[in-house]
């Protein structure tokens, strides 16, 4: 269940965000809004992110991994509902400008995204950061900023493509039965199915999903 909704949750909220500004604005990230405009969606949103890396950071600190990707799910669902409820593509017709402070805030949170996902998908990390056009360097001091507004107006972004392709479960299994010589017990880890996995956030890090 989790391998699917990496695609169809926070794929999807990447896709459509980096899509709408490629098509719309000719893929240079949109102005932010001034303290006038910013609504009661807008403030949802910029709490979520100001809020994510504790929320995600404490999961991981209590070796809670599963947990935690479902936190990353979650927020990346937000950001789903957040572009539902503000329904841009009815505001374009009127106000390109303010249609615009939806993605403005909306790539924000893909690039927390991108630091959030980095314990667990390095490379999909790396692979959100050049799409967004950051220069940025994922590293354990980048953590902290996750939590701010760093992506600046007019930025230009990369053409995006499909983030998520499969990812083989079996081949994660068959890393994590490496690590610790007992399959069941990878299997548990995995599925949840047992609270404190055995394999510690540091060495979680070092493993490599086939992607």
């Amino acid at each position: 269940k989790d391998i699917r909704e990496l695609n169809d949750i926070i794929g999807n909220f990447i896709h459509r965000t980096l899509s709408f500004i490629a098509k719309n604005y000719d893929s240079k990230v949109p102005n932010a809004p001034s303290a006038e405009d910013i609504d009661k969606e807008d403030k949802i949103l910029i709490k979520t992110i100001k809020t994510s890396s504790k929320r995600v950071g404490d999961l991981l600190e209590n070796f809670k991994l599963k947990e935690a990707l479902n936190e990353i799910i979650s927020i990346s669902r937000k950001g789903n509902i957040y572009i539902n409820n503000k329904a841009p593509w009815k505001m374009i017709k009127e106000n390109k400008e303010k249609a615009g402070y939806t993605f403005y805030y909306a790539i924000q949170l893909v690039r927390t995204i991108g630091i959030l996902l980095e314990p667990y998908l390095p490379n999909i990390s790396e692979h959100i950061f050049k799409n967004i056009g950051s220069t940025e360097k994922l590293s354990k001091g980048l953590w902290d900023s996750a939590s701010k507004l760093k992506v600046p107006a007019n930025q230009s972004i990369k053409k995006p493509k499909p983030l998520f392709q499969k990812i083989d479960v079996k081949e994660l299994q068959k890393k994590l039965a490496e690590m610790h010589g007992n399959p069941e017990e990878s299997e548990k880890k995995l599925t949840g199915k047992e609270e404190k996995p055995e394999i510690g956030y540091a060495d979680f890090q070092k493993l490599k999903f086939r992607i």
